[in-house]
C-alpha cells in the first residue's frame, strides 16, 4: 500500500473514530459498516420524517373531514332557522288575521 493511500486510510479512521492497526481489509470493512448503519439510520430517520408527514396529512384530513362536518352541521341549523322564522311570520299573520277578526266581531257586538 502506498503511504498516501496508507495516509488516507488513516486520516478517514481518524474522521470516523476508528483505531488503525495497518490491517487495509479491517479498515475497508470498519469503514463500510459504520457508513451503512450511517446509511440505515439516515433512511431510518427518513421513514420517521415521511410518517411524521403522512401523521400530519392524516391529521389534516381529519380536520378537514371536522369541518366539513361542522360546515354541514352549520347550513343545517341555518336551514332550521329560516323555516322557524318562517313559521313565526305564518303565525304572526294568523295571529294579526285572528286580531282583526275579533275586533271586526268586537265593532259588530258593539252595533
Amino acid at each position: 500500500m502506498s503511504k498516501t493511500k496508507n495516509f488516507d486510510l488513516i486520516a478517514e479512521c481518524q474522521i470516523f473514530g476508528l483505531n488503525y492497526k495497518n490491517e487495509k481489509h479491517d479498515v475497508v470493512v470498519r469503514i463500510c459498516s459504520l457508513l451503512n448503519n450511517f446509511i440505515n439510520d439516515d433512511e431510518t430517520e427518513n421513514d420517521e420524517e415521511e410518517d411524521d408527514l403522512s401523521d400530519i396529512d392524516e391529521d389534516d384530513e381529519t380536520r378537514k373531514e371536522e369541518k366539513r362536518q361542522l360546515e354541514d352541521k352549520k347550513r343545517e341549523l341555518e336551514d332550521k332557522k329560516r323555516q322557524l322564522e318562517d313559521e313565526k311570520g305564518q303565525l304572526e299573520v294568523e295571529r294579526r288575521k285572528d286580531d282583526e277578526r275579533r275586533e271586526k266581531e268586537k265593532r259588530l257586538k258593539e252595533e
